[in-house]
């Protein structure tokens, strides 16, 4: 698939030292996403990018990284170039669906803890098969990483419009527009949940 996209310059990115092994796999991954040609350039030479920041983590093989280091260069990015840090998390999420990376515990944040209790509430009131909630609790754990609820968990209470608005563009300016209903498919009201203040 990179070869389709950069035809003379694919062996630029089949050659990280890093993430050269999985680049085309994680390319006709995007593709089967939905992810738009353009798009799927850009992230293919964010992956120069990030292939350099986990080297610069000590990293000398794609074997010895773990979702942990991924974060880590989510959050290295996240302010200093968003569309980066996206294509890390699409990393992320790739490398976890084709079991490129060992499992790791799931911490308890703010947000994991809240995301689960929508995710119980999806379940007991609207009985939704459990690949929807999933589905469903991921968006809002996105949302509340979003709103920077991790450390600032007031500004759930005061969501407006215009945080829906452009959460909604950060997320599908990624994805073309039948990806992203399929990824998001009636996606239900947050319900009414007791405030979450412990860590």
């Amino acid at each position: 698939m990179l070869s389709e996209l950069f035809p003379r310059k694919s062996t630029r990115y089949s050659a990280l030292p890093l993430l050269g092994p999985i680049a085309d796999d994680f390319d006709t991954w995007l593709s089967e996403q939905g992810y738009r040609r353009g798009s799927r350039r850009q992230q293919a030479r964010a992956l120069v990018r990030i292939d350099r920041a986990l080297r610069r983590q000590g990293h000398r093989q794609w074997q010895s990284v773990r979702s942990a280091d991924l974060e880590a260069c989510w959050s290295w990015y996240r302010r200093r170039d968003p569309d980066t840090a996206g294509t890390v998390r699409g990393l992320l999420r790739f490398a976890q669906e084709r079991s490129l990376l060992p499992p790791t515990p799931v911490a308890i944040t703010r947000v994991t803890a809240l995301a689960h209790i929508y995710e119980a509430a999806l379940q007991d009131l609207r009985g939704l098969a459990p690949g929807t909630i999933r589905q469903h609790g991921t968006t809002a754990a996105q949302f509340l990483a979003h709103l920077d609820y991790q450390i600032a968990p007031e500004r759930l209470a005061g969501v407006t419009a215009s945080d829906v608005e452009a959460f909604v563009r950060e997320t599908g300016k990624r994805l073309s527009a039948p990806a992203y209903r399929r990824s998001a498919p009636g996606v239900p009201s947050l319900p009414r949940v007791p405030s979450a203040r412990g860590p």
